[in-house]
């Protein structure tokens, strides 16, 4: 990102990606990622010899772009595991189950821009008419809950919050823990969010998917239960899409126009003229009511550019804060500063909450952040010569304003419950604001 160029998550351009490649790998004589051939294989496979030489280059590759491929695994180890990578290789085998030894070993790097994900088979899963699992998780205390199900399922028992215990005789923390080595992450806390994501997709893949699902819960007086629910069509995204409806940039004023919530869902250069006209109106808004606290809504946020980010805080800022963060010669509205952000709030929106957070711009509310505040960045990608498999591999470590790494996000000044609703959030970020700040408040 070298806090401008992009090392994002964003899920919405992982998606476009995926179904890129998915496509891609449905057309005749083309290598892809999962089908891809060379030297007259059979398509789909890929020979011993060829599977170890990719290996070996992407160790290469690893060791001659990445700045310290070997600080959250040694290299012994790193090594031993490539090796028997190597030595568990048939002498033909599915570039598939190839790609997941792949992203299994990329993975010990720890670095949540390192990686190689196919996602292919899932998306060849989907348009077969493939079901899905039909419930969506969320983490909450170190537990998978239910957040929702699928529209076209009917639970008999199971509620909202109601904890999973085992699906289909496995225990969560089982799955979690097998589907987890295939992760590039760099904490449990992050892999355990990710599930959020990645569940039904790696359901698929490692061959999991079933047209039922016999689920053991927990509810909220610690009685156990089981419930069997049929696979649901694809439904996750839509779900995702319904609560962030709306457009991509938006404000609201509350309090009489004295606090305004911003939403910026992403920070792409894309939409840079739709981000750049919403914040003029944003300002322009602010200036005619007397706005004296902006909370920046970075729910969600996967990432972009930071420079958006960064040109928004200057505007918004009263005094100096660093060298690169000081307000803008004309056309500013300076404010009180929060930024509500949960643990989909990733790269360039992490980036901006640990600046907002170490320069002591403002407050940071709601979840910790899912990217981390000291982070391996600027991604290039790589593809193996033999197979075609694309692996991303970070090239720059950027550590936090305050100069430490404790590999987590960045910790909110004020813990929220970020699901609430809007109105609520914005009410006890003011709230503590007021407590906080004291002086010179009584006017809001």
């Amino acid at each position: 990102m070298a806090t401008r160029r992009t090392t994002s998550l964003l899920l919405a351009r992982e998606r476009l990606a995926t179904w890129v490649l998915a496509i891609v790998c449905l057309l005749p004589a083309t290598r892809c990622a999962a089908g891809g051939t060379t030297g007259g294989e059979s398509p789909g496979l890929t020979s011993r010899q060829h599977a170890i030489e990719d290996v070996d280059f992407l160790i290469r590759q690893l060791r001659e772009k990445h700045p310290n491929p070997f600080g959250r695994v040694s290299e012994a180890r790193f090594l031993q595991e490539a090796e028997q990578l190597k030595e568990g290789l048939p002498e033909r085998g599915a570039i598939r189950e190839f790609s997941l030894s792949i992203a299994a070993l990329l993975a010990l790097v720890e670095d949540d821009h390192t990686r190689h994900r196919d996602l292919s088979s899932y998306y060849e899963h989907i348009n077969r008419g493939g079901r899905l699992f039909p419930v969506k998780l969320r983490c909450q205390e170190r537990q998978m809950v239910v957040e929702a199900w699928s529209p076209q399922v009917i639970p008999a028992r199971v509620g909202v919050g109601d904890a999973i215990v085992a699906v289909n005789g496995e225990a969560t923390e089982s799955i979690v823990t097998r589907y987890g080595r295939y992760l590039s992450l760099d904490t449990d806390q992050q892999r355990r969010w990710a599930w959020e994501w990645w569940f039904d997709k790696y359901q698929v893949l490692l061959g999991d998917a079933r047209d039922e699902y016999r689920l053991r819960l927990r509810d909220g007086q610690g009685r156990e239960y089981e419930e069997t629910l049929p696979a649901a069509p694809p439904w996750l995204a839509q779900y995702e899409d319904s609560k962030r409806s709306g457009p991509a940039f938006q404000y609201e004023l509350h309090h009489g126009g004295q606090t305004c919530l911003f939403r910026i869902r992403h920070f792409s250069r894309n939409a840079q003229q739709e981000y750049e006209d919403s914040v003029r109106g944003l300002l322009d808004a602010m200036r005619r009511r007397g706005t004296g606290c902006l909370i920046l809504d970075l729910r969600g946020n996967g990432g972009g550019d930071s420079g958006l980010g960064m040109g928004l805080l200057r505007m918004v800022i009263d005094r100096p804060y660093a060298e690169d963060l000081k307000p803008a010669s004309d056309g500013g509205c300076p404010v009180k500063l929060a930024l509500l952000c949960d643990r989909s709030s990733y790269s360039a929106a992490s980036w901006l909450a640990m600046v907002v957070k170490d320069c002591k711009a403002g407050i940071i509310a709601g979840e910790e952040t899912g990217g981390r505040a000291s982070f391996f960045g600027d991604i290039v990608h790589v593809s193996l010569p033999h197979t075609g498999l694309s692996c991303g591999i970070a090239t720059r470590f950027f550590m936090r304003r305050a100069g430490y790494d404790d590999r987590r996000g960045v910790l909110p000044d004020l813990a929220l419950d970020v699901t609430q609703p809007d109105g609520k959030l914005v009410d006890e970020i003011r709230a503590f604001l007021c407590r906080t700040e004291g002086q010179g408040m009584s006017s809001w």
